[in-house]
């Protein structure tokens, strides 16, 4: 049997440090930690940065969100996927189906066959959270209005252009027993995807 995973991306929630589940992507196979999948996508992961607004001449470079970072995870398992089909001699298309799936944020551990967890989540930086305020949640944090906050330079300045590199990005990874009563997952790896890279997966 394949080794199955599910990634979930989560994203901090507005003005707290709590973090809410944005996305689980179900991966059908080679989910193991070393030189697994999650490698592959981390590999290419690794040069980019979290954004609060891209910009087009680094549109290549960069992940405007963890929303965007699922959607850019899923489109490289597909493509994965698909290269690999064609190489095994199917054909006709651009996408090929299975493989990765989206299931729904409330779907529960015991009704799934995954062996890892990998929980991605949003790093903490203030620039970055300030620089995702809409200009009247800033204002009023600064207890200013937003024609007096344009005129200071420290807060006006932070705008688009505040990038978190992708490997400062936190993970959680677990073990899941899935065939046995009552599982639960097992902590495995807790650090940063930078990390992550340098123990698990060869250079």
């Amino acid at each position: 049997m394949t080794t199955r995973g599910l990634i979930q991306i989560y994203e901090r929630e507005k003005n707290g440090d709590k973090h809410g589940l944005l996305t689980n992507i179900y991966v059908h196979g080679d989910m193991y930690p070393k030189d697994g999948v999650m490698c592959d996508v981390f590999k290419f992961l690794s040069n980019k940065t979290l954004a609060s607004g891209y910009e087009p001449k680094k549109i290549f470079m960069q992940v405007n969100g963890m929303d965007d970072l699922a959607a850019q995870i899923i489109t490289y398992l597909k493509n994965g996927h698909a290269t690999l089909m064609k190489r095994l001699g199917y054909d006709g298309g651009d996408i090929a189906a299975g493989y990765v799936y989206i299931y729904p944020i409330n779907v529960k551990l015991r009704d799934l066959d995954v062996r890892y967890i990998y929980r991605i989540y949003q790093p903490k930086n203030r620039l970055y959270e300030l620089s995702n305020m809409a200009p009247g949640e800033l204002a009023k944090l600064a207890n200013m209005t937003p024609g007096e906050l344009a005129y200071i330079p420290s807060l006006s300045a932070i705008g688009n252009g505040v990038d978190i590199p992708l490997t400062e990005l936190g993970i959680k990874a677990y073990r899941y027993e899935w065939t046995e009563d009552n599982a639960r997952p097992r902590p495995i790896f807790s650090g940063k995807l930078g990390e992550y890279v340098k123990k698990y997966c060869i250079a």
